[in-house]
């Protein structure tokens, strides 16, 4: 029998559960929100504005060969896990866990990623080599 209140740890499970799922839809809907509004900002700046100035090139690059990028980014991605599979990713381990902490090492890998497939949409775009559907 209960005698009024929070009496057992499921009903206080209950409690912070229904308080986690408002703030996770809290949090989903601010981060959706954000990414609309940076999304907007910047195909305002880009296509409406046609700016062309230094910090919009890599978007521009990007842009312009946007499956390109995504399929290349996919097959390198398949291409390096086979690669640590067989060999156990010694190097890339190696070189980026001297880092510092594995979420600084992830960053700098990610951003490292990135920067190789701007390197080939910019030679694509340095050649004039457009891929449309």
């Amino acid at each position: 029998m209960r005698s009024g209140g929070i009496s057992s740890g499921g009903d206080l499970e209950h409690l912070v559960s229904d308080q986690q799922k408002a703030l996770d839809e809290f949090v989903c809907f601010a981060d959706d929100g954000l990414a609309l509004i940076v999304f907007g900002l910047c195909y305002w700046l880009l296509d409406v504005r046609k700016a062309r100035w230094i910090p919009t090139k890599p978007a521009t690059i990007f842009g312009m060969n946007a499956i390109a990028a995504y399929v290349f980014s996919e097959v390198f991605a398949l291409l390096l896990g086979v690669w640590c599979q067989r060999t156990g990713c010694r190097a890339i381990s190696t070189v980026f866990a001297r880092l510092g902490s594995p979420e600084f090492s992830s960053l700098v890998f990610s951003i490292c990623f990135v920067l190789v497939c701007w390197a080939l949409m910019w030679v694509l775009y340095r050649k004039r080599i457009f891929f449309k559907i």
